[in-house]
């Protein structure tokens, strides 16, 4: 969400790499909030509250809502004039893992060109390698991605995760 308030209100994700520009951008938040009816801690809080008509909209994972759609829920994704966050996972392998060798194999595949393309067309994910390798055209791209890109400034997250929470918790404890 401050990724968000940040590219639409603040110049750009950058403005987050300051405490003033956190500040600014949880306060941005807390006077948007009256339009809020679901601050969602869980992924699945959201999508059970889609499900049930407890909310119309909201700010939720493109791919996710394709496979909701596919299931039959009356749901559409909609990338924002102002920006889509582009986000993306990790892989992760635990130390004591017996396959660490097939894992290390998997996530090479999983990272191919080809198949980061195959993901894109198939579950709606945008590839987490250049999309230049990948042959996906224009339209395809776009279609898991959206036009302009927020690229979140992960490294502030990491940097600043307390002062974050807190500036976070604060606003929402007003609202």
């Amino acid at each position: 969400m401050l990724d968000v308030v940040a590219a639409t209100f603040l110049g750009g994700p950058d403005a987050l790499r300051s405490h003033d520009g956190i500040v600014a951008a949880v306060e941005k938040v807390a006077e948007l909030h009256q339009n809020v009816a679901l601050w969602y801690t869980g992924e699945s809080q959201m999508e059970q509250s889609l499900k049930n008509y407890d909310v119309v909209g909201g700010m939720y994972f493109h791919d996710i809502a394709g496979l909701m759609a596919a299931d039959g829920h009356p749901i559409k994704s909609l990338f924002p004039k102002e920006g889509n966050v582009v986000d993306f996972n990790s892989w992760t392998l635990t130390h004591g893992s017996q396959k660490q060798d097939e894992a290390h194999e998997f996530m090479e595949f999983s990272c191919l060109p080809e198949i980061q393309a195959a993901m894109s067309r198939s579950i709606g994910t945008a590839p987490v390698v250049n999309p230049a390798m990948t042959g996906l055209d224009t339209s395809e791209l776009a279609a898991v991605t959206g036009t302009p890109a927020i690229h979140a400034p992960y490294d502030v997250y990491v940097d600043d995760e307390t002062f974050i929470n807190e500036a976070w918790d604060r606003m929402v404890a007003k609202a």
